[in-house]
């Protein structure tokens, strides 16, 4: 069946092209506009995530063990924070190597968060692939940042 289109578009190139050529152009026109548009939605969305701040800082001394990560989440967007799922990254320092075995989306909360809000709680340190002796000497980052807004 496909063939039938593709036949008759090419007859309508032969028998008329400076109409086919017209009808191309728009067509390219509206698909640019289109694209453009959801690009930029793909943008601002990313732009209003950014603004979702995650920190993560190893404090055993206000976060007690089991739980020594103390975690900051502030919205500094313009909308309102439903939920916040995020992962964490562990290094040792000088080394490029995740080296904690977190899932997809292990750590979130889901406090509703205003804009200009911000929120603490704090958590575990995620398993590790190595034994370490000094887990205050890791670098703890956010890795795999999902926002639910209102």
């Amino acid at each position: 069946m496909e063939w039938v289109a593709a036949a008759i578009i090419l007859a309508l190139f032969i028998y008329a092209p400076k109409k086919m050529f017209i009808l191309l152009g728009v067509v390219v026109a509206i698909g640019g506009v289109v694209g453009a548009y959801l690009y930029y939605q793909d943008w601002a969305k990313e732009k209003e995530i950014e603004k979702v701040a995650v920190i993560i800082k190893y404090l055993p001394e206000k976060c007690k063990e089991p739980y020594p990560l103390q975690i900051i989440v502030g919205n500094s967007s313009d909308r309102v924070v439903k939920k916040v799922e995020w992962d964490i990254a562990v290094h040792k320092p000088g080394f490029s190597t995740d080296i904690s075995q977190s899932g997809y989306h292990d750590y979130s909360q889901d406090k509703i968060l205003k804009p200009k809000e911000g929120w603490g709680i704090c958590a575990r340190v995620p398993e590790l692939t190595t034994k370490e002796k000094d887990l205050s000497a890791l670098e703890y980052s956010v890795k795999n940042k999902y926002v639910t807004f209102e």
